[in-house]
């Protein structure tokens, strides 16, 4: 954007603006890059004006943020296996546009836990166009940088999304299981319960043995 007199907040001259359920939100400045507006509801209308003052150059994306209709459902076992979960979108492969969504269920009495290499070009002041969100089943949390997560769902539900613009690069490495206790790996969570038998001096166990007391 390109204006002749000093910036101010009302943006006189020339302005991008976004328009939903919460009114207009409005911006300008001499250059905005990886601008992000989430709407409140299914509209958002996109509003650019510039007068003689003020000229304006700009190149959009919208994006659907509601869930795709297809998603890989993924339900766990008591002391079932974990699942892994690898996206590489790098070099001479990549996902263009990728839009994927994973939901898991674990035994009633049980959580899960996520744990993730995430590997996704960050974003400005929120993500945009490359994100991976979790949902620990009441509410999302979105995800958009160089870095390793551990997350743990409030019940026994929970989702991941994994979302890349038009160049598709993005990498994702998962380990998800579901877990009795506060640990993410559930053999963390397990105790060894062992049972004594009789030995020389001490006090007599529940399990007896072939073998004289002190053998």
């Amino acid at each position: 954007m390109v204006q002749r007199s000093p910036w101010t907040e009302d943006c006189p001259d020339v302005y991008f603006s976004a328009i939903d359920g919460n009114g207009e939100r409005r911006v300008c400045s001499g250059s905005i890059f990886n601008y992000v507006h989430k709407s409140d509801g299914p509209r958002l209308t996109i509003k650019v004006v510039t007068i003689s003052g003020g000229t304006a150059l700009f190149k959009c994306t919208a994006i659907n943020m509601g869930e795709p209709v297809q998603k890989e459902i993924i339900k766990f076992e008591q002391n079932g296996r974990a699942k892994r979960i690898e996206i590489e979108g790098r070099g001479k492969t990549l996902f263009p546009y990728l839009d994927r969504l994973w939901v898991f269920e674990g035994p009633p009495g049980t959580r899960l836990s996520i744990q993730c290499d995430v590997n996704i070009r960050p974003g400005e002041e929120i993500c945009g166009k490359n994100m991976l969100t979790f949902n620990n089943g009441e509410y999302d949390e979105e995800f958009c940088e160089y870095k390793e997560y551990v997350w743990f769902s409030k019940q026994n539900k929970a989702k991941i999304r994994l979302q890349l613009d038009e160049i598709g690069f993005g990498t994702v490495y998962c380990l998800v299981q579901a877990i009795t206790g506060p640990h993410p790996n559930e053999y963390e969570n397990l105790v060894s319960e062992e049972i004594d038998s009789t030995e020389h001096g001490v006090t007599r166990g529940v399990r007896q043995t072939s073998c004289k007391s002190g053998w």
